[in-house]
């Protein structure tokens, strides 16, 4: 999948040994058990926790609705 993307395995392997990359992994960890985000994906709009995956149309419902209030 790196490859895909245009990273090379054995490098993004060595970048992920980073304690930097360790540590915003557990931030993002700790910030989302905080605000009740229990899986992925989830998103926030408008200050709101919508968890779970969301069509286009939804999305797009929702950021409207935000926008308003």
């Amino acid at each position: 999948m790196a490859q895909r993307v245009g990273f090379e395995p054995e490098q993004l392997r060595e970048a992920m040994k980073d304690p930097a990359v360790e540590a915003e992994l557990q931030a993002n960890i700790t910030l989302g058990g905080r605000i009740g985000v229990r899986g992925t994906p989830a998103f926030i709009i408008g200050g709101r926790l919508v968890p779970g995956a969301i069509d286009l149309d939804q999305m797009r419902s929702l950021i409207a609705a935000a926008r308003q209030s």
